[in-house]
């Protein structure tokens, strides 16, 4: 379970789209996933086999709770303070760069991968529907521009600038509009990217190195002073 989440104003539009979007983030009551992190039962994690799935760059909570929900638990969100979100203050096409050189944008099309042929893989292609739904278009949009067919062309372009324009209305920014379309675009390559990465076991153990805890202990200490 978790609680309500509260967000800072943003300074980029990525995160200025995910605050209108708070509620359907971080929807109160029941829920497929706890965006965020909550508090999990360890018999149930124990169950399904592993926390977190090492192969994902984003949509953790979101592969952890389809995995829980596909296992007959539940998860909920209680209308109690939760958390305050602190929102990355880089510029948008910065905050883009970073979020495809860590790998943020693939996560979409690991999360398909790493789902794929397993029962909680319909509920990943929900989570990511609007991606896929937008790198299809993408798709069909580039195959009409190989076509070199005028009419053809305008056509398959009228979906996307009715969403630049509906954008813009909500948002009364154009600039939002653009952005929005930029933002899905990058959303769409790294859709394709994270599809094609290799996967490992994510049963398989982390290669960690246990240290002695007195040694830390005695560092902090030391540190402090």
């Amino acid at each position: 379970m978790a609680g309500s989440v509260e967000m800072d104003d943003a300074s980029n539009y990525e995160f200025k789209s995910r605050k209108q979007r708070l509620h359907l983030i971080y929807p109160l009551g029941d829920t497929d996933h706890l965006g965020g992190g909550g508090l999990y039962r360890r018999s149930a994690i124990e169950k399904i086999g592993y926390l977190t799935n090492l192969n994902l760059h984003g949509y953790e909570e979101a592969e952890l709770g389809i995995r829980l929900q596909v296992a007959g638990y539940k998860l909920h969100r209680l209308s109690v303070p939760y958390f305050s979100h602190a929102s990355y203050t880089m510029p948008t096409f910065k905050m883009l760069a970073y979020r495809w050189k860590n790998g943020f944008l693939w996560a979409p099309g690991e999360l398909l991968r790493n789902c794929w042929g397993k029962p909680h893989f319909p509920a990943a292609f929900r989570i990511v529907r609007n991606e896929l739904i937008f790198t299809v278009y993408l798709l069909v949009l580039f195959i009409c521009l190989l076509s070199l067919n005028l009419k053809l062309i305008a056509i398959a372009i009228l979906p996307l600038l009715a969403f630049i324009a509906l954008k813009a209305l909500k948002n009364r920014s154009l600039r939002d509009g653009v952005q929005s379309v930029i933002n899905l675009s990058l959303f769409s390559a790294g859709l394709l990217r994270g599809v094609i990465n290799s996967t490992k076991d994510p049963m398989k153990r982390p290669a960690v190195t246990v240290t002695n805890p007195k040694h830390i202990k005695t560092e902090n200490e030391n540190i402090i002073r």
